[in-house]
């Protein structure tokens, strides 16, 4: 587990930030380390906070002070509010590209990101979570809910044809520290491909199968997992079939049913194309899953 990790924070001050802040802090508490907080804005005029005098609106360097100044009460306010030991910045700029200049130079352990779905207004980081989750070197833990602690459960979603060890090994280190209960979720997928004339192979042999082969599948699988998973582990084993394309949509009714708090992922992307596509079951998870997700980068690099 980490020991002593830097933590970085994006904000836009709204309440699923507040809950990323306070989940750090909870982290922080644990495991010791340091948090820095920022924001990036985007907004040059347009804001409650611009003095009514027209003057103003064309001193362009007094306006970037006062703006400077505005959000960084915001950011002060909330920094109490949430009782987080920290340092923090604001900076003007593009959002996306700020976030990750930031992650570039603190060179972080791990990022946290508050996310509601579909939420609007001013300083709203929306769609630009999926972007950093789909770009960043380091682990993103995006927060919809207060990470309290001690927590019910915490998930790791294993891909049948690909156990990553990141995932179990994180799971079983993260439900240790939160006294949470882990389990390890994988389904296989029972559809037929989109494409048939042109998918290269027929990744539903398990189809074909009947329940008794089936049977023996799934408890390859429960043991390939067991044996990836600490000596000493408690953690449950839970492998299935699916017939939805979107194996998002089944996994999220599983983890309501589980009362999971934390899921935890991995992204597949190890090229450009991640700054453009995040991965289809990755985005859905966030979109759809109303608990907590931390998702670790491809490779090694993980919490």
């Amino acid at each position: 587990m980490l020991s002593n990790p830097t933590i970085l924070v994006f904000t836009d001050f709204k309440e699923p930030s507040d809950f990323a802040l306070k989940s750090a802090e909870v982290i922080r508490k644990k495991v010791g380390g340091k948090i820095h907080v920022t924001h990036v804005s985007d907004l040059s005029v347009q804001c409650d906070w611009i003095s009514q005098e027209a003057s103003y609106i064309f001193q362009s360097e007094r306006l970037t002070l006062d703006l400077l100044k505005s959000l960084e009460k915001m950011m002060a306010e909330q920094i109490r509010r949430c009782e987080v030991e920290c340092t923090s910045n604001v900076t003007l700029g593009l959002v996306y590209g700020g976030l990750m200049d930031c992650i570039a130079k603190t060179k972080p352990d791990i990022v946290f990101m508050g996310h509601k779905i579909h939420s609007h207004g001013l300083f709203n980081l929306g769609g630009i979570v999926a972007k950093v989750v789909a770009s960043s070197s380091v682990p993103v833990f995006v927060t919809k809910k207060f990470l309290a602690s001690p927590i019910g459960k915490i998930a790791g979603l294993v891909d049948p044809c690909d156990l990553t060890q990141p995932i179990i090994s994180t799971t079983e280190e993260l439900s240790f520290l939160l006294s949470a209960e882990p389990e390890i979720i994988s389904l296989w997928r029972k559809v037929k491909p989109p494409f048939p004339k042109i998918t290269p192979f027929d990744n539903s042999s398990i189809i074909k199968m009947d329940d008794d082969e089936k049977e023996i599948v799934i408890n390859g699988m429960k043991s390939a997992i067991s044996k990836k998973l600490d000596s000493h582990s408690k953690c449950k084993i839970k492998v299935g079939v699916t017939e939805e394309l979107q194996v998002a949509y089944h996994l999220v009714n599983i983890l309501q049913e589980d009362q999971v708090d934390v899921v935890i992922m991995q992204r597949h992307q190890k090229k450009i194309m991640d700054r453009m596509m995040i991965g289809s079951e990755t985005k859905r998870m966030i979109e759809l899953f109303s608990g907590n997700l931390l998702v670790l980068p491809p490779g090694g690099n993980h919490v």
